[in-house]
C-alpha cells in the first residue's frame, strides 16, 4: 500500500542489516627509573692485590690508613723504604689494617655512589609527580572553565528569553541593569579565580620548597656522618658535592625562571581569553540591545502605518460622503440652466457602469494576492488596500466601484485634488482590478501623456501588461519607473517577476536581492525571492527567506506552508509538522495543512495522530479523494478495515480513475482473505496506469496466492522491467523452477 505521491507499499520484508560498533581499549605501560650498577672504577678497588708491607717510622704522622684511601702507596715513595733496604718482615696487623682500610673505603665508596643513585632516582619522581599534578591541575581548570562557559552561555541565554518576554523602556533597562550586573559578577570571578590560582600555586611552591629543604638536611646528615668516619675523604668530597649543588642550585633556579615565565605566559593568556569573552559578551549585549530597539522602531512603524491607514480609509469615506452630497446637489440643480447644470456637474466623480451588478467575493480574490486574508506588510498599496476590501466583504458582495476607488495611492489621490488630471488613472486602476487589462493600458497611455514623470503609472501600467501577456512590455514600462525613481523596492519586484516570467531566473535573483537591499522588510519580495530559490533548486536558501518573510509577519499562513513543504522535502520532518501546527493556529480552516502534518505523522509512526489530522482535514473539505485514501491507509495499519473500505471506496466514487486508491483497496481485499476481489482491484489500478509497477507487483503476489504462478511471474517480470527491484527478486527465485 502507499501515500499519495510515494510509492506504493509492497507486500514483502526486506532484510536489515544491523551494525555493530567495536571499540578498542587503549593500555598504558607504567616505565619505573633504572636502577644503576656500579662502576668500572668500583670494579677495580676489588681487582687490586693486597697492599705491600709497610714501614711505620717512630713518630711519623702520614699514613694512607689515616687519609682513609683506598690506593697503595707507591714503591718509592720517601715514607716507605724499599724492602730490601728496610728488612722488616711482614705483620698480620699490617695486612689486617691495610685490608680493613680497603674494605671501608670501598663500602663509604659504594654508599656514596647509592646515596647518589637515590637521590636521583628522588629527583626524577618528584619531577614526573610535579608534571602530574600539573597536568591535573591544568585538567581541572580546563573542565572549571568549561563548566563556567557552559552556565554562562545557560544564563545568557536564560537572560536573553527574558529580555524578549519584555516590552520597550522596562526592557532595555532591565537589560542595562542585568548587563552591568553581569559584566561586575564575571569581573569579580575572573579576579576570584586568577586569586585562587595565584595562591595555589605560592602553596604549591612552599611545599616544594620545604620538601627539598627536608631532603637537603636529610643528605646533609648522611654527608655528616659519613665525614665522622672519613674526614679526609669527606673533605674533598664536600668539595665537589658543593661544586655539583652550586650547579644543582643554578639548574633548579633556571627551572624556576622557566617555569615562572611559563606561568605568566600562561596567566597573560588566560587574561587575553577573559577579555575577548568580556568583549565577546558586551558585543553580544549589545547586538540584543539593538535588535530591541529595532524591534520597537518597527512597532512604532508598524503603528504609524496603522494609523496613516486609518486616516486614509477616514479620508476616503469623506471623499465618498463629498461625492454623494455632489450627486445630490448635481439632482437638485438638474431643473435648473444648462450653465449652472454643466458646472454642478464638474463636482461629481465620474462612476463606472452605474447599473453593473456586484462582484462575487471570489471573483475579487481572482484580482488581488492570494495572502488568505492574512496582513501584509511593506507591499505595494494596491495589494495592501485590495487585501483589505477582499478580507471585510464577509456578506460575499464587493461593489466593483469601491473597489477600484480604493486602489489609489496617496500621491494619486493628492494629483487628482490637485488639477483634477487623475480621472484617467482612477479608471485605469478599476480596470486594471476588473482584470480588463486592455482598456486598463489604454487608460494609463492617457494618464501618462499628462504626466509623464509619474513613476507609479509606468510600474501599473507594466502589470496591466503582465496581465495582458506583454512582459516585454512590461519590462520596459518598469525600466521607465526605475529611471524615475530607482530607490522604489515595489518596481524591482514587478521587473524581477517579469523576469521570472521571461526564463531569466538569474536577472529576475538580481532584482529581488535588489529590492530586498532597499527594504530588508519587504515580504513580497522575501516570498518571491524564497520561490525562485526553490525553483532554481537551493532549497536550503528559500527555507532561509521565507523564514526571514515569516519573522516579518508569523502569522502568514502563505509563507508557513511554503517552508512547511521544503523542509518536508528536505527530510526535516519535525519542523515541517511546527510549521503545519502554526498554520493551523493562525487559519483553523486550512485543509491542506491538516492533511500533510497528518501524512508527516504517518510516516514518523503516530498513525492515530495521523487520522485524527485527515479527520479534521476531511471536515474542512468532505471532497478530498487523496485524504481519504490516506486515512484508509492510516485505518488498515491499525486493524480497522470496515473504517478503511469505507475511505477507499469514498475516494474511488470521488475520483473514478484513481489508481492509487483500487491498488491500495486491492491490498486490503488481500489482507482480508478476498483473493479475487484484489486481484480485481489490481486489474482496474493497471488499466487506470498501465506504467503502475506496485499493481503488477501486488497482482502477482495475489495471484500466486491462487496458485496461478505462471500470471504472477509474468506480473512480476513487468512490475521489474518498470524498476520493482522487489519484483525482480521474487521473478528471480520463484519464476525458475
Amino acid at each position: 500500500m502507499q501515500h499519495t505521491g510515494n510509492p506504493a507499499q509492497q507486500v514483502a520484508l526486506k532484510p536489515k542489516i544491523s551494525k555493530q560498533d567495536q571499540t578498542k581499549g587503549n593500555s598504558s605501560d607504567l616505565i619505573g627509573p633504572p636502577l644503576s650498577s656500579l662502576s668500572a672504577s668500583d670494579e677495580a678497588v676489588d681487582r687490586h692485590p693486597p697492599a705491600p708491607p709497610v714501614a711505620i717510622s717512630p713518630g711519623s704522622t702520614d699514613l694512607s690508613l689515616q687519609s682513609g684511601t683506598s690506593q697503595p702507596l707507591a714503591a718509592d715513595s720517601q715514607l716507605i723504604p724499599p724492602q730490601d733496604s728496610l728488612q722488616i718482615p711482614p705483620t698480620e696487623s699490617n695486612n689486617q689494617a691495610a685490608t680493613r682500610q680497603r674494605g671501608e673505603a670501598k663500602r663509604l665508596k659504594e654508599l656514596e655512589q647509592q646515596r647518589l643513585v637515590a637521590v636521583q632516582q628522588a629527583a626524577q619522581q618528584a619531577q614526573a609527580a610535579q608534571q602530574e599534578q600539573a597536568r591535573v591541575e591544568a585538567k581541572r581548570q580546563q573542565e572549571e572553565l568549561r563548566k563556567q562557559q557552559e552556565q554562562l552561555a545557560l544564563a545568557e541565554a536564560k537572560r536573553l528569553k527574558e529580555l524578549e518576554q519584555q516590552r520597550l523602556v522596562a526592557v532595555q533597562q532591565a537589560a542595562q541593569q542585568a548587563q552591568a550586573a553581569q559584566q561586575e559578577q564575571a569581573r569579580v570571578e575572573a579576579k576570584r579565580q586568577q586569586e585562587e590560582q595565584r595562591k595555589q600555586q605560592e602553596q604549591l611552591a612552599l611545599a616544594e620548597a620545604k620538601r627539598l629543604k627536608e631532603l637537603e638536611q636529610q643528605r646533609l646528615v648522611a654527608v655528616q656522618q659519613a665525614a665522622q668516619q672519613a674526614q679526609a675523604a669527606q673533605q674533598e668530597q664536600a668539595r665537589v658535592e658543593a661544586k655539583r649543588q652550586q650547579e644543582e642550585q643554578r639548574k633548579q633556579q633556571e627551572q624556576l625562571a622557566f617555569a615562572e615565565a611559563k606561568r605568566l605566559k600562561e596567566l597573560e593568556q588566560q587574561r587575553l581569553i577573559a577579555v575577548q569573552q568580556a568583549a565577546q559578551q558586551a558585543q553580544a549585549a549589545q547586538q540584543e540591545q539593538a535588535r530591541v530597539e529595532a524591534k520597537r522602531q518597527q512597532e512604532e512603524q508598524r503603528k504609524q502605518q496603522e494609523q496613516q491607514r486609518l486616516a486614509k480609509a477616514k479620508y476616503l469615506e469623506q471623499l465618498e460622503q463629498h461625492r454623494q452630497i455632489a450627486i445630490r446637489l448635481s439632482e437638485q440643480l438638474a431643473s435648473k440652466s444648462q450653465a449652472v447644470h454643466d458646472q454642478a456637474n464638474k463636482l461629481v466623480l465620474p462612476k463606472l457602469e452605474p447599473e453593473q451588478p456586484a462582484l462575487k467575493l471570489q471573483e475579487a480574490l481572482r484580482h488581488v494576492p492570494s495572502n488568505q486574508q492574512a496582513p501584509i506588510t511593506n507591499s505595494s498599496t494596491e495589494e495592501k488596500q485590495g487585501v483589505r476590501i477582499a478580507s471585510s466583504a464577509l456578506n460575499g458582495l464587493v461593489n466593483p466601484a469601491s473597489l477600484g476607488a480604493s486602489l489609489i495611492n496617496n500621491a494619486q489621490l493628492d494629483f487628482v485634488d490637485r488639477d483634477g488630471q487623475g480621472q484617467e488613472a482612477v479608471l485605469a486602476n478599476q480596470f486594471l482590478l476588473r482584470g480588463d487589462y486592455s482598456e486598463s493600458i489604454r487608460k494609463y497611455d492617457i494618464a501618462l501623456a499628462a504626466k509623464t514623470t509619474d513613476s507609479s503609472l509606468y510600474l501599473n501600467r507594466g502589470r496591466a501588461r503582465i496581465g495582458n501577456g506583454d512582459s516585454n512590455g512590461a519590462i520596459k514600462d518598469y525600466d521607465t519607473a526605475l529611471s524615475l525613481n530607482p530607490k522604489d523596492s515595489s518596481i524591482y519586484l514587478a521587473r524581477g517577476q517579469a523576469r521570472d516570467l521571461l526564463g531569466d531566473k538569474q536577472g529576475a535573483l538580481e532584482d529581488l536581492n535588489r529590492a530586498i537591499e532597499l527594504n530588508k522588510n519587504f515580504v513580497a519580495a522575501l516570498k518571491r525571492r524564497g520561490a525562485l530559490w526553490a525553483e532554481l533548486g537551493d532549497k536550503e536558501k528559500a527555507i532561509k527567506d521565507y523564514t526571514l518573510a515569516i519573522a516579518l509577519n508569523p502569522s502568514n499562513p502563505e509563507s508557513l506552508y511554503a517552508r512547511a513543504t521544503l523542509r518536508e522535502e528536505t527530510a526535516s520532518q519535525a519542523e515541517a509538522i511546527s510549521d503545519y501546527t502554526k498554520i493551523i493556529e493562525v487559519f483553523p480552516a486550512h485543509a491542506a495543512a491538516y492533511f500533510r502534518r497528518g501524512r508527516l505523522k504517518d510516516e514518523l509512526g503516530d498513525t492515530k495522530g495521523a487520522i485524527g489530522d485527515y479527520d479534521n482535514s476531511l471536515q474542512i473539505s468532505p471532497s478530498q479523494a487523496n485524504v481519504l485514501n490516506n486515512r484508509g491507509l492510516a485505518k488498515s495499519n491499525l486493524g480497522y478495515s470496515s473504517g478503511a473500505l469505507d475511505d477507499f471506496n469514498k475516494a474511488i466514487s470521488l475520483k473514478p480513475d484513481y489508481s492509487i486508491a483500487f491498488n491500495n483497496r486491492g491490498a486490503l481485499f488481500f489482507k482480508t482473505g478476498k483473493l479475487q476481489a484484489a486481484i480485481s482491484d489490481y486489474t482496474k489500478a493497471i488499466e487506470i496506469n498501465p506504467s503502475y509497477a506496485s499493481a503488477y507487483s501486488n497482482r502477482g503476489i495475489a495471484l500466486e496466492a491462487v496458485n496461478n504462478l505462471a500470471s504472477a511471474c509474468r506480473d512480476w517480470r513487468k512490475a521489474a522491467s518498470l524498476g520493482d527491484q522487489d519484483s525482480l527478486a521474487w521473478a528471480t527465485s520463484q519464476c525458475s523452477r
